[in-house]
């Protein structure tokens, strides 16, 4: 199995969405190219993306470790429903956060030690990307 899975992370404004929505545009026509977003694309992804964001839900915050758990639930149902069936078709994956946003915002910005997110991302045996592009935000 080829690996052509990518992912694009990024901090929020730093254009993700437009570079994201700039390569649908110019692989419209392929159906050899698979986008997803973590959390999301799943119906999983989706409810929890919904629950996170939406305060009627949740009133209290979660422990830092539960949200990692959520997240990296989430994201192996991604791997295991999406991401590894298309590399397995033979397919490019291109995918809107992943790994690296648990690392920064529940490891670094939530104090979880970031070896403790990798391994459990290991023991759940989820794609791991070829490339990783990270893009920044301009300060000016």
């Amino acid at each position: 199995m080829k690996n052509n899975f990518f992912v694009i992370e990024g901090p929020d404004g730093c254009g993700k969405t437009t570079l994201i929505n700039n390569l649908k545009a110019k692989f419209q026509d392929r159906d050899d190219v698979v986008f997803c977003h973590d959390p999301g694309t799943t119906e999983l992804g989706m409810h929890l993306r919904s629950l996170l964001k939406d305060d009627a839900y949740i009133t209290e915050p979660l422990d830092i470790r539960t949200t990692m758990l959520l997240f990296s639930a989430v994201r192996n149902e991604l791997s295991t429903k999406v991401i590894t069936p298309a590399l397995e078709a033979g397919k490019i994956v291109i995918c809107d956060r992943y790994l690296l946003s648990t690392l920064v915002y529940q490891g670094v910005g939530g104090d979880l030690p970031l070896d403790e997110i990798v391994n459990i991302h290991m023991q759940m045996r989820m794609a791991n990307p070829k490339l990783t592009f990270l893009l920044t935000a301009n300060s000016e």
